[in-house]
């Protein structure tokens, strides 16, 4: 990397590697890309190094806060080497500077991004308002599938997610619910009733309503068709078990 001064501000410019550096293999970089990789040789090259390199490094050589480096990164030619990179280095320590900056730019999971593990890094409140977001951005038809995908990254020893939260989710379903695509939506029943086991008491009431309001019985998803509503009260139950009410010392 090296520097450009310019009127009121300093540029950086990013050379990749013009060849493998002869110790490269050492430290486990391979000199020949993958059939699959579509990145270029240098691109490849200067990938592999990105993710190697802690994130805390780019800032301390450029100057540049997360948010800049990647507006910086963007307007190049390797950017894809450059995010790739330190997406990669994110997944290893999520730091939430880094993972608010890219949430700007990734809405729905995708190949080496998934907005929902990104907001695992930040404070409870913004974690649900971008969860919301990216759940806001599913496309219509899929919010089943997407719901599922957040599904699989909320930790399972987590809490409860809030009632706020909560009632986010079932405003996303009902405006969902009104449009022509839903009725194909498979998954979305099964991907609710998942949800049950994360939610406060408090919008129980609420959450039963959310359900009844969806579109009427699909076929393909007979098997969840029951389940809601089974395992609310299952929960029900068990929250009101005289045991889970005891005033313990």
């Amino acid at each position: 990397m090296s520097q450009e001064r310019k009127p009121f501000r300093t540029a950086w410019n990013l050379t990749p590697p013009s060849s493998f550096g002869a110790d490269w293999k050492a430290d486990t970089l391979e000199e020949a890309k993958p059939n699959h990789e579509n990145l270029g040789p240098r691109a490849w090259w200067l990938y592999q190094l990105t993710r190697r390199v802690p994130l805390a490094w780019w800032q301390q050589a450029t100057g540049m806060n997360p948010r800049e480096l990647l507006s910086w990164a963007k307007e190049g030619e390797w950017r894809e080497a450059l995010w790739r990179g330190w997406l990669e280095r994110l997944d290893r320590n999520l730091d939430p500077d880094w993972a608010e900056a890219f949430l700007e730019h990734i809405q729905l999971p995708g190949p080496g991004a998934d907005p929902f593990e990104l907001a695992l890094a930040l404070p409870p409140a913004q974690r649900e308002k971008q969860w919301l977001k990216s759940l806001q951005m599913a496309p219509p038809g899929l919010l089943g599938r997407v719901l599922s995908l957040w599904l699989s990254v909320v930790p399972a020893d987590g809490p409860a997610v809030s009632a706020d939260f909560a009632r986010g989710v079932f405003e996303i379903v009902a405006a969902h619910g009104g449009t022509s695509q839903s009725v194909r939506d498979y998954a979305l029943r099964d991907a609710l009733s998942e949800f049950v086991a994360l939610l406060p008491p408090e919008v129980f009431g609420e959450a039963r309503a959310c359900w009844d309001a969806m579109p009427a019985h699909i076929p393909a998803t007979a098997a969840a068709q029951n389940r809601f509503p089974s395992w609310l009260e299952l929960r029900q139950r068990i929250l009101e078990h005289p045991l889970l009410k005891e005033d313990r010392p």
